[in-house]
């Protein structure tokens, strides 16, 4: 949980800084935000990154940036990364809705939906 907690915080100080700079008004473009690579914080009340993140996130789109392939990797006591989750997160035309499904290394999955609301995700 604290190392989640690590990721989003350093997920939303990007977030937060470029959406500053420009405004993102369909859903489609706000999922491709979240494209690229993304890395645990030391802990939740700095933004500084250890020489080996806790966490590891890779994000890559597809069809035309109306998809995501999410990879969550997390470090072992030796310092190699094993995938935690793998996840889709999709966008469609028709419903102008994101879609996600998602399985974990204990074997569950997991699904949902839903939309961006406004145009910051959280307070910046």
């Amino acid at each position: 949980m604290k190392i989640a907690l690590c990721l989003i915080i350093v997920l939303k100080s990007f977030v937060c800084i470029a959406q500053n700079k420009y405004s993102i008004s369909s859903q489609k473009d706000r999922l491709r935000q979240y494209s690229g690579q993304w890395i645990s914080a030391v802990n939740p009340s700095r933004d500084s990154v250890g020489l080996f993140p806790e966490i590891k996130m890779s994000s890559m789109t597809n069809f035309n940036n109306h998809s995501l392939t999410v990879k969550v990797s997390q470090k072992d006591n030796s310092n190699q990364y094993h995938p935690i989750l793998l996840e889709i997160i999709g966008y469609d035309s028709v419903t102008d809705t994101i879609f996600a499904a998602d399985h974990n290394a204990q074997g569950a999955f997991f699904s949902g939906k839903g939309i961006f609301t406004s145009e910051k995700i959280g307070r910046c």
